[in-house]
């Protein structure tokens, strides 16, 4: 919600995509392109926030 919020206030963002299952979060990811930014729906300040940077790192995650 707060990205949306960010947009709408036209604040420069980057791009991104919500994913409800793993693989769409996999097919998120390729078509992103690598490396991406993986953050979870849980946790707050950054926690389990991960760089990935291919596939094997994406499945592994």
């Amino acid at each position: 919600m707060t990205t949306q919020a960010l947009i709408h206030a036209n604040v420069a963002t980057p791009r991104c995509l919500l994913a409800f299952t793993p693989e769409s979060a996999l097919e998120a990811m390729e078509q992103f392109g690598y490396p991406v930014v993986l953050k979870p729906v849980i946790g707050s300040w950054g926690r389990m926030v991960s760089k990935i940077n291919d596939r094997d790192a994406a499945e592994a995650i």
